[in-house]
């Protein structure tokens, strides 16, 4: 590289000393130099600035290039793209506002990372096959659970929300009125609850190895559909074990009712 003082005595007589003896000078045309021109086009300060903006480059640094090195490549592509120069600690910060401020170089570049998604909690399967083998009310209410903590579709979710409080329901009908209405309730612990919560428990299977996803759907609203219609009965059968208390519950105040008549308590008729 040429020496640092030779390139400064350039300068003095060149980009300094020489405008000045040309002030007056006209173009080819007749027109006036533009002043823009005499101006020392290197002669960058101190918090001046680079980079390109609109065409211009814009942008401000710390610390002045050196003179010596203003005609070495490498300085000049660091200092564009506000890079560490060769052999020296970091001079400059980036800051300009054009189109291609801030620009960085392609190893500096990172693609944005993809939010991290949780993975689907897993069914405890051994929790659930003992709360299904219980074959009671109160252990399918644990399986049903156990299967919404699996993070289920939402609206096979919210049924299953709607079941888990029903089921309690039922059971607390058929034990209060149990002496009034002997309900039958077999079916729903051999078949209509069991069926509907195992087939949800295949479902997730088919979730964790991936089946395709038509047969997902296609399972999804069949399951749907079970325990919309499992609710259903849930509700029916409670309804029929209030009604047949309630006609029972009838026939006991119309009796005592009549007893109290015979008395003479409520029909003076009776009176002696």
């Amino acid at each position: 590289m040429v020496n640092r003082r030779f390139w400064e005595d350039a300068k003095s007589v060149w980009v300094m000393a020489a405008p000045a003896k040309i002030p007056g000078a006209k173009t080819g045309s007749g027109g006036v130099i533009s002043p823009e021109l005499f101006k020392d086009p290197l002669d960058i300060e101190k918090s001046g600035s680079f980079g390109m903006n609109d065409g211009v480059w814009a942008g401000e640094y710390d610390e002045e290039i050196p003179f010596d090195q203003l005609n070495d490549d490498a300085v000049l592509w660091a200092v564009f793209n506000g890079e560490d120069m060769p052999g020296q600690p970091r001079q400059m910060k980036v800051s300009g506002q054009g189109k291609h401020s801030g620009q960085q170089s392609a190893s500096a570049q990172k693609a944005p990372e993809p939010p991290k998604v949780p993975p689907r909690p897993k069914l405890d399967i051994k929790a659930f096959e003992q709360a299904m083998a219980e074959k009671t009310l109160p252990g399918f209410v644990a399986a049903a659970q156990l299967l919404m903590k699996c993070q289920l579709p939402e609206e096979m979710n919210q049924l299953y929300v709607q079941l888990t409080e029903r089921i309690p329901v039922l059971q607390n009908a058929s034990e209060k009125f149990e002496a009034v209405y002997q309900a039958d309730l077999e079916p729903f612990y051999e078949y209509y609850i069991p069926e509907a919560l195992e087939l949800t428990e295949v479902y997730l299977e088919y979730l964790d190895n991936g089946v395709g996803e038509d047969i997902v759907k296609d399972t999804e609203q069949e399951i749907v559909d079970a325990v919309k219609k499992l609710i259903q009965a849930v509700n029916e059968k409670t309804d029929e074990i209030y009604k047949f208390a309630s006609i029972e519950i009838k026939a006991k105040a119309k009796a005592l009712e009549s007893l109290m008549s015979q008395n003479g308590f409520v029909d003076s008729d009776y009176k002696l």
